[in-house]
């Protein structure tokens, strides 16, 4: 039995020396670990609405 088809990814790339980027450094030295979770929320954000832009 196949898997059910679907719409978009589950995952998208993710550049593992993320960490090790000086503006994420930076980032991260300035606001701690809520500033990387707010970036990182963006991101997400960003990418879905890329996503559903694309379906259209």
């Amino acid at each position: 039995m196949a898997r059910p088809f679907k719409k978009g990814l589950d995952y998208f790339p993710f550049n593992v020396y993320f960490l090790e980027n000086r503006k994420i450094q930076r980032l991260r030295k300035i606001y701690g670990n809520v500033g990387l979770v707010v970036y990182l929320a963006i991101l997400f954000k960003y990418r879905e609405e890329i996503r559903k832009y694309k379906e259209l």
